[in-house]
């Protein structure tokens, strides 16, 4: 029923944190409870975020994690340089960007790497979309606000690659469970979903 295309773009996703000193309490005896800024539920962040923070629960004394479902990548940045967040999942470019941008990244550590993404873009079978240069007129699911999916590959690749601009598209900011729904109930011409495999929102539209 539905064609994807996958592009060979990488992006090394990272776990972040204000600094590794959270993971150790100055008081044993008291529970520290920290923030985990993961994804949509129906991504990969989301399911990636809630074990690391099974792992850190399991095996660190005296910590609580809550994985929290986010926008993912830019808006787990930004949340964790305002001091608004423990730790995050970050694709490493977003941060690059958010540095040019004048945020102050150093206050944010690099803990643990955590997967590579892949790029799918989705179509309908009988859609009449052959290649990307085809978007141009389109209605396409390009990710939710504060997204890497947004930011770097809707918005930099788009352009990088095709010199395609959100003006030559009617872009809808979706997240990934949304673009699943959207190709289904054709609200949308095409959508991406930027992340690790396998990834439940794409296999279920097999």
């Amino acid at each position: 029923m539905f064609e994807k295309k996958r592009w060979a773009t990488i992006c090394i996703i990272g776990l972040i944190t204000l600094g590794i000193s959270v993971l150790i309490p100055g008081n044993a005896s008291a529970i520290k409870f920290l923030s985990f800024g993961t994804g949509s539920p129906a991504g990969t962040y989301y399911f990636l975020g809630a074990g690391f923070s099974s792992m850190i629960n399991n095996n660190v004394k005296g910590v609580r994690v809550t994985a929290e479902s986010t926008a993912a990548s830019t808006e787990n940045a930004r949340l964790l340089i305002r001091g608004e967040m423990d730790l995050g999942l970050a694709c490493m470019g977003t941060l690059a960007d958010l540095k040019k941008q004048g945020m102050d990244v150093d206050k944010v550590r690099l803990i643990a790497v955590g997967h590579t993404s892949d790029t799918h873009w989705l179509v309908r079978k009988e859609s009449p979309i052959q290649s990307i240069k085809d978007f141009k007129g389109r209605t396409i699911g390009v990710g939710p606000a504060g997204s890497a999916t947004l930011n770097l590959w809707s918005k930099k690749h788009l352009k990088a690659g095709w010199g395609i601009t959100m003006d030559d598209i009617s872009p809808k900011y979706l997240s990934f469970g949304e673009v699943t729904r959207g190709l289904r109930d054709k609200t949308i011409d095409a959508g991406l979903i930027a992340a690790g495999a396998p990834l439940a929102s794409v296999m279920e539209l097999a």
